[in-house]
């Protein structure tokens, strides 16, 4: 009996175990997608930047021709 209470025991502490380590590595999921998204914002942001420069390099061709 009192081994089984001691593979109780460890069942128990495993899965508290188990739990932290889920709860540590969801923080770190969600820190990683945030950090997607803010490069993603940034990437955009660029992109448009380098559409707008873009055009209005055209534009400068077109009146220096």
């Amino acid at each position: 009996m009192l081994h089984l209470h001691g593979e109780r025991a460890d069942h128990i502490e495993r899965l508290n175990s188990l739990g932290r380590q889920k709860t540590s590595l969801s923080e770190q999921l969600s820190e990683v997608r945030r950090e997607v998204d803010r490069q993603t914002e940034m990437i955009t942001r660029v992109n448009k930047e380098k559409e707008n420069l873009s055009k209005s390099l055209a534009e400068l061709v077109v009146q220096l021709t």
